[in-house]
Protein backbone atom coordinates (compact mmCIF):
# COMPACT_ATOMS: atom_id res chain seq x y z
CA UNK A 1 0.00 0.00 0.00
CA UNK A 2 0.98 3.57 -0.13
CA UNK A 3 1.96 4.31 3.66
CA UNK A 4 4.01 1.11 3.14
CA UNK A 5 6.25 2.72 0.13
CA UNK A 6 7.29 5.86 2.54
CA UNK A 7 6.42 8.27 -0.42
CA UNK A 8 8.74 11.62 -0.38
CA UNK A 9 7.80 14.25 -2.58
CA UNK A 10 10.56 15.78 -4.75
CA UNK A 11 10.62 19.18 -6.88
CA UNK A 12 13.20 19.56 -9.27
CA UNK A 13 14.29 22.48 -11.33
CA UNK A 14 16.81 21.75 -14.25
CA UNK A 15 18.43 23.94 -17.73
CA UNK A 16 18.88 21.00 -20.27
CA UNK A 17 22.60 21.36 -21.52
CA UNK A 18 21.44 20.28 -25.12
CA UNK A 19 18.53 19.89 -27.47
CA UNK A 20 18.34 16.38 -26.09
CA UNK A 21 18.55 15.33 -22.38
CA UNK A 22 18.78 12.02 -20.47
CA UNK A 23 16.75 12.22 -17.39
CA UNK A 24 17.64 9.32 -14.69
CA UNK A 25 15.98 8.29 -11.80
CA UNK A 26 17.94 6.45 -9.25
CA UNK A 27 16.99 5.16 -5.47
CA UNK A 28 19.16 5.83 -2.89
CA UNK A 29 16.65 3.61 -0.33
CA UNK A 30 16.87 -0.41 0.32
CA UNK A 31 13.10 -1.39 0.24
CA UNK A 32 11.64 -4.62 -0.44
CA UNK A 33 9.14 -2.87 -3.09
CA UNK A 34 12.17 -1.05 -4.77
CA UNK A 35 12.06 2.58 -6.32
CA UNK A 36 8.85 4.07 -7.34
CA UNK A 37 8.06 7.13 -9.69
CA UNK A 38 4.74 8.73 -10.05
CA UNK A 39 3.32 11.33 -11.58
CA UNK A 40 6.42 12.52 -13.27
CA UNK A 41 6.13 15.86 -15.96
CA UNK A 42 8.60 17.75 -17.58
CA UNK A 43 7.63 20.57 -19.56
CA UNK A 44 9.68 22.81 -22.03
CA UNK A 45 10.29 26.59 -21.94
CA UNK A 46 10.52 28.69 -25.16
CA UNK A 47 13.89 30.39 -25.83
CA UNK A 48 13.74 34.23 -25.73
CA UNK A 49 14.50 34.53 -29.32
CA UNK A 50 10.87 32.93 -29.77
CA UNK A 51 9.61 35.28 -27.30
CA UNK A 52 11.17 38.39 -29.40
CA UNK A 53 10.36 36.73 -32.81
CA UNK A 54 6.48 36.53 -31.20
CA UNK A 55 6.43 40.32 -30.05
CA UNK A 56 8.07 41.30 -33.50
CA UNK A 57 5.41 39.73 -35.18
CA UNK A 58 2.60 41.13 -33.57
CA UNK A 59 3.97 44.35 -33.75
CA UNK A 60 4.49 44.29 -37.16
CA UNK A 61 0.73 43.00 -37.57
CA UNK A 62 -0.29 45.89 -35.25
CA UNK A 63 1.90 48.40 -37.74
CA UNK A 64 0.19 47.25 -40.60
CA UNK A 65 -3.02 47.34 -39.47
CA UNK A 66 -2.62 51.24 -38.04
CA UNK A 67 -1.35 51.75 -41.99
CA UNK A 68 -4.08 50.78 -43.82
CA UNK A 69 -6.36 53.37 -45.41
CA UNK A 70 -9.80 53.55 -44.40
CA UNK A 71 -12.72 52.94 -46.87
CA UNK A 72 -14.78 55.68 -48.43
CA UNK A 73 -18.20 55.14 -47.95
CA UNK A 74 -19.42 55.60 -51.87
Amino acid sequence: TTPDLQWTKYTLFFTAAATTTTVTFASSVDSPYGPALDNVSISAVPEASTWAMLVAGLGLVGLATRRRRPMVAA
